[in-house]
């Protein structure tokens, strides 16, 4: 017998390879694989990455993606989160998703989380900031009320009254109009004698223990349906979904952090045929004639030429 690299006589001690033989020396040199990592010869089982060979230790400790959520190393397919977090598929079923930012509630991403008691799963990060009493919701309107007047939408807040509810007395007071995706919702409640309005009240519900950036968003969105009330002829509802949206996105495009991107993202993704494209409709036109000129169209106040009349009809058709 011969060496099949070599080609010169085999001894006793031999090495067999997919039916070929070779002398030790010969295998060890020239056909053994090797480590790409740290280039010792591979016995026994390896892995192949990129087309290149590893030690299946060599390729845990310095070449695998570790999962985020158990520190495990990844083979194959794997899920990826917003955030850049790595994680094996199962985990997806044994930990519950933050309803805020959409983070697994795990010790290694968010150091646990909260479930509320209306059934709202909630994590550590986006819990330090929920606003759950009467100052920090006092503390939001107040911001919102003030930036909101310098998009030139101007609200009178001392009647307005925002309350914190659970997701079932949000379902009962959206009746109807409720779905899984409400956040908050807004009532006015005119009181007329003689057809002459004497006293208007304004009360705004959004469900409790939100983030803070969060809460500013839906807290600017149903501002907004509060300043279309009082100002403009009816709307229809993709144009006023849409506008409030667009509101909301401009006071979380001034916030300008990670969080406030994360719900733009949502926004801008969103495929429901009222809110999701109501928006993208109102961004565009946002986007082709400025803000003060699209209002001024939905008041039906303050005169704009027929050309931007025109822009804002045709954006909606």
């Amino acid at each position: 017998m011969k060496c099949d690299y070599c080609k010169k006589q085999l001894k006793e001690s031999y090495i067999k390879l997919e039916g070929k033989l070779y002398h030790k020396e010969c295998y060890e040199s020239n056909v053994a694989p090797v480590c790409h990592q740290c280039g010792k010869i591979i016995n026994g089982h390896y892995i192949i990455a990129t087309d290149k060979k590893y030690h299946k230790s060599c390729y845990n400790r310095y070449i695998a993606d570790s999962c985020d959520v158990c520190g495990q190393p990844i083979y194959g397919e794997y899920l990826l989160n917003y955030w850049g977090h790595k994680y094996h598929s199962q985990h997806k079923n044994e930990f519950p998703l933050c309803r805020y930012c959409g983070r697994l509630i795990c010790d290694r991403l968010t150091q646990g989380g909260v479930k509320y008691s209306d059934g709202r799963s909630i994590c550590s990060l986006c819990y330090t900031t929920s606003i759950n009493d009467r100052n920090q919701i006092n503390s939001a309107l107040k911001e919102i009320i003030d930036e909101l007047q310098t998009h030139r939408i101007t609200i009178d807040y001392k009647n307005i009254t925002t309350e914190l509810v659970s997701v079932n007395e949000l379902a009962r007071i959206m009746g109807s109009s409720y779905n899984n995706y409400a956040q908050g919702t807004m009532r006015l409640t005119e009181q007329l004698e003689n057809g002459v309005m004497k006293s208007r009240y304004i009360n705004i519900y959004i469900l409790f223990g939100m983030p803070r950036v969060r809460f500013l968003s839906v807290l600017a969105h149903e501002l907004t349906h509060v300043w279309i009330k009082l100002n403009c002829d009816k709307l229809p509802l993709k144009v006023e979904e849409g506008t409030a949206n667009l509101i909301s996105y401009l006071i979380l495009k001034r916030i300008g952090n990670s969080e406030a991107e994360y719900i733009i993202k949502s926004l801008m993704s969103d495929d429901d045929p009222v809110y999701g494209d109501g928006f993208r409709k109102a961004k565009e036109r946002f986007d082709r004639m400025g803000l003060n000129n699209y209002l001024s169209y939905l008041e039906h106040k303050k005169p704009i030429s027929k050309r931007i009349a025109g822009l804002v009809e045709g954006i909606f058709s």
